[in-house]
Order: structure tokens, then sequence, then C-alpha cells
């Protein structure tokens, strides 16, 4: 298995079933990129996609959209409309323990989405029958800019 199982499974449930505009490896914040980018219409979804603890530990940690995203709550953030209004952690089930406590140190309004992968790969007909969202995701920026998300993605569709 690797990332782009899950990135298959991800782009299908929230392109096909729920009828989102998504982009994969976008820009969503002034300097980090996304590994999907999700416009439900009514807010911004940044899901990163880990497959390995190391990644998960020690790769996006690092990033420093996390400490952006806990300072959106600051009022007079003039930034806010650059950044999506909420996060996901998409990890495969071995890793579900790591994501739960990575997501609880790190920002408890993240959301976690578990990838089983399917016992043949022709079997996966419904790429999102792999998919189970253990925790959802609060929203932590309420004023993101519904244009600048549109001309971000649309030049990585």
């Amino acid at each position: 298995m690797n990332s782009s199982h899950i990135k298959a499974s991800l782009m299908s449930y929230y392109r096909f079933k729920r009828g989102f505009i998504c982009a994969e490896e976008c820009l969503c914040t002034d300097s980090e990129i996304s590994d999907i980018l999700v416009d439900t219409g009514t807010e911004i979804i940044d899901i990163e996609i880990k497959i390995s603890k190391s990644d998960l530990v020690q790769g996006e940690s690092k990033k420093s959209k996390h400490e952006s995203y806990k300072s959106l709550s600051q009022p007079d953030k003039y930034y806010k409309k650059y950044y999506p209004n909420k996060f996901f952690i998409c990890v495969p089930a071995s890793l579900r323990s790591s994501a739960e406590q990575w997501v609880k140190d790190t920002n408890p309004s993240y959301g976690i989405i578990i990838y089983t992968p399917p016992y043949q790969w022709r079997s996966q007909v419904n790429f999102e029958r792999n998919l189970l969202f253990i925790k959802n995701a609060k929203s932590f920026n309420p004023v993101y800019s519904k244009e600048y998300f549109k001309e971000v993605m649309s030049k990585r569709l």
C-alpha cells in the first residue's frame, strides 16, 4: 500500500460520492502544500495522508501550518482568509492509535480518517468503503476566502 491508494479513495469519496470540488497537491497556506484540498461550498478542508509513524510524528509535526492553525483563534489575524477551516489526518488502520495521540497533542480540532485497504485491488470498486471517519474535524477558521481557494484549486484541477 502507498499513499496513492489512500488518495484515490479520498478523491473518490469527496469528488464522486459527495460532489465536492477537490484538488491534490494544492497550496493550502502561504507555504504549505496539502495532499488533498476540498471545497464543500461552505468550508475548505485540508487533508494530509501519512502512511508511516515516522512520517506522521516527525514529518507532519514539523510543518509550520499547525502552529498557524492554532493561532487562527486569535481575533486580529489579518491572514486568516488564506487558511482552510478544517483539517483531517488520514492514516492506515495500523496507525490509528498514533494518529489519535498525534491529534490530541497537536490540535484537538483536527479530524481523523482511517484507511483500510481491500483484500484485492480488483475488488475496490467503491473506494470510499475503505474510509472510516473516526473523529470529525471542528472548524477553526470561519473567515476563509472562497475566492482565494477557488483560484488556488483551479490551478491544480
